[in-house]
């Protein structure tokens, strides 16, 4: 549900969702510079200036990983969990768009998850914990926690 939202920390690195760790390590893995943004850009949606900041910066390029969700048919930004922020979350699309924000969604993003799990082998049930048995693509939660390794919290 939106009002706990699940984040993962991994070597002191914050991430939004399983597909960012994976993009992360993967560029890492490549000796790319990759960090997390701390560059913003300011867009104003119903009079109102807002910010937006970008997943990563790798080498001197932006990056924003989104999930399939927030991604219309027509190719806009929606917010899956509360259709009366599609407006805002399309202001912030055009951010991205104007400020040359390169964006991969999940289905992009399917080469560094299938990296992640051959190289760290059960790194998403060492986050998550074990698969439900009945819907095996999900993963029942659990709280994780080893400063060395990861953490998978809720907010």
């Amino acid at each position: 549900s939106p009002s706990e939202f699940d984040y993962i920390v991994y070597d002191e690195v914050h991430f939004d969702s399983f597909t960012e760790l994976c993009f992360y390590l993967y560029c890492k893995d490549n000796n790319m510079k990759i960090e997390r943004c701390s560059e913003s850009f300011t867009y104003v949606y119903e009079n109102t200036e807002h910010t937006y900041i970008p997943d990563f910066k790798v080498n001197e390029d932006f990056y924003e990983i989104k999930g399939n969700q927030f991604l219309k048919e027509d190719g806009t930004w929606q917010n899956p969990y509360d259709h009366t922020q599609d407006a805002l979350y399309e202001a912030k699309h055009q951010c991205a768009l104007k400020n040359n924000v390169k964006i991969l969604y999940s289905s992009d993003c399917k080469n560094y998850i299938k990296y992640v799990n051959s190289i760290y082998k059960n790194l998403k049930e060492e986050i998550y914990g074990k698969k439900d048995t009945k819907n095996y693509n999900r993963y029942i939660r659990k709280s994780f926690h080893n400063p060395s390794r990861c953490l998978h919290n809720t907010r």
